[in-house]
């Protein structure tokens, strides 16, 4: 960028006064301004002189947000920006953990030419998490089924039959991981009669895992 002056545009510093100063190119990312200098008119060659624009990087300040609490703010510049508008080289907190959920900070392409007060706002992206239930009878599976936060109860396949035994699943609870539910049987108990001429002698009670009674 070419100014003209004279002799008579110098002030006693060194500066040039009285003639129209160019604006320092914009460049996004940068505050531009033009290098100091002085001007000696005895050391002038070729009557020019050359005066650079001196570009600094603006500090911009992504803030992290999950759930609507601040998180934490990163400050970045443009060098900390990739092309595809990604940041690089700076501290990116982990998503808070929340349960049935799995967190990611959601998508985003920073524009620096774009940006608003210097900031961007980053919210984490919550998806819920799909947890299996196994029942498993006498150490084999029946079946599994899936469930989420959203769930307050699953159905429960029959519990498989067992000749002399009743069955239940046991108690549970939907946590937020796999769980595995068992199979409870129960001995049933039976009854034998002692009869002597068609009266009753006695009664004894017993089950499947009895192999006498008295």
């Amino acid at each position: 960028i070419t100014t003209g002056a004279t002799e008579t545009t110098f002030n006693p510093n060194g500066k040039l006064t009285g003639v129209v100063i160019p604006a320092v190119p914009t460049v996004p990312g940068y505050i531009g301004a033009w290098e100091n200098y002085k001007i000696d008119i005895n050391a002038l060659v070729d009557n020019n002189i050359d005066i650079a624009a001196v570009y600094t990087e603006i500090e911009y300040t992504a803030t992290f947000i999950a759930d609507g609490k601040e998180v934490a703010t990163v400050p970045f510049k443009v060098s900390n920006v990739t092309s595809d508008g990604k940041l690089i080289g700076v501290d990116i907190p982990a998503v808070p953990p929340k349960a049935w959920y799995e967190g990611a900070w959601a998508d985003y392409t920073i524009d620096i030419g774009a940006l608003v007060d210097n900031n961007i706002n980053i919210e984490a992206v919550y998806a819920e998490i799909e947890y299996t239930a196994t029942f498993i009878a006498d150490g084999e599976v029946v079946h599994t089924v899936t469930f989420t936060v959203r769930d307050t109860s699953i159905a429960e396949p029959d519990v498989p039959a067992k000749t002399g035994y009743t069955g239940v699943w046991e108690d549970y609870q939907l946590i937020a991981d796999d769980i595995e539910i068992e199979a409870v049987y129960t001995a049933i108990e039976y009854t034998a009669t002692f009869m002597a001429d068609g009266e009753v002698v006695e009664t004894v009670t017993f089950t499947l895992d009895d192999t006498s009674i008295t």
